[in-house]
């Protein structure tokens, strides 16, 4: 994975060595329109960059898809949803923010994937939290209200993990902590 600052993105030799590797066209999913996108998502971000990620086997991607260039703005803020890179940063933020509220994210989410095979433990969540690169292309909000837990629950959708949805609602429900409505 590959990072390049957004500070002055239009100035930028990454960014326009980047943008020269793919031709221009006016379709919106194309390799360059996507770099832009994210170059302008980025630069509304304070510290924004944009995370190129080649799809490669130590990312356990398909071998199918290795040598796939995908790019992501970051540092991932809550609310931004699912761009296919995200699912890390959003369970990390649900690791952070629940814990805050006394909550055991790990054991919402077993409890949620129970009956799935394979999914015994989620020790992998804890380890979310020591992983240096991942803390710091996250924005872990400093303040958990409704509207933080609202997008949590967006993004946890946006990312397929409709069960954890589920269980998480019942979970603050049932402990009378107060969400948006995030759908």
């Amino acid at each position: 994975m590959t990072e390049f600052s957004i500070s002055h993105v239009q100035e930028s030799l990454e960014f326009k060595r980047e943008l020269a590797a793919w031709p221009h066209n006016d379709n919106e999913y194309s390799q360059r329109s996507r770099l832009v996108e994210c170059a302008k998502q980025a630069a509304g971000i304070p510290g924004g960059f944009i995370l190129k990620i080649v799809w490669d086997a130590e990312g356990g991607y398909p071998e199918h898809a290795h040598g796939y260039i995908q790019y992501s703005p970051r540092p991932y803020r809550l609310g931004y949803g699912c761009d296919g890179t995200t699912d890390a940063n959003i369970h990390l933020l649900a690791l952070k923010l629940l814990e805050r509220l006394g909550l055991d994210y790990p054991a919402i989410y077993l409890e949620a994937y129970r009956d799935r095979d394979g999914t015994e433990n989620a020790s992998w969540i804890n380890d979310l939290a020591h992983d240096p690169k991942l803390c710091s292309e996250t924005v872990i909000p400093k303040h958990v209200g409704p509207e933080e837990l609202g997008l949590l629950l967006h993004d946890l959708n946006a990312i397929n993990n409709r069960s954890v949805v589920a269980e998480l609602e019942m979970v603050l429900d049932g402990r009378g902590i107060a969400y948006t409505d995030w759908f």
